[in-house]
């Protein structure tokens, strides 16, 4: 397994930085916890917001629902995950409290998690 992180010019987010660090390691986590292959990082610019996206491949994404994703003690596999389910409810809750909200889509066997962030205009 291998991180691909596209590096950017510096972008700027208005946020906590005790709090995006643990946004960072927690999506890092689920990603190296359920990850089928090599992981994806980008961060994007769109309008006023900056978007931090982690995408990877995993194993039965049919079993994902992308609308319980961030819910406390959510877990797509139940009987064969270590996962407490609350490391995405915590990004989701964290992201909230910035001003950023969070979402999840699976395409093609990939689950690709984004965090939107306000814009640092300053």
């Amino acid at each position: 397994m291998s991180l691909h992180f596209k590096e950017t010019k510096p972008i700027f987010a208005l946020v906590d930085k005790k709090m995006l660090k643990r946004i960072i390691q927690n999506l890092a986590r689920n990603c190296i916890q359920h990850s089928e292959g090599d992981i994806e990082v980008k961060l994007l610019l769109m309008k006023d917001r900056v978007i931090i996206s982690f995408k990877n491949p995993i194993k039965d994404a049919y079993n994902v629902d992308e609308e319980q994703l961030f819910d406390r003690f959510y877990t797509a596999d139940k009987a064969r995950s270590k996962s407490t389910g609350l490391g995405l409810a915590i990004v989701k809750l964290l992201a909230e409290q910035m001003g950023g909200s969070t979402e999840a889509a699976v395409h093609n066997e990939s689950l690709d998690i984004r965090v939107s962030l306000p814009l640092y205009k300053g």
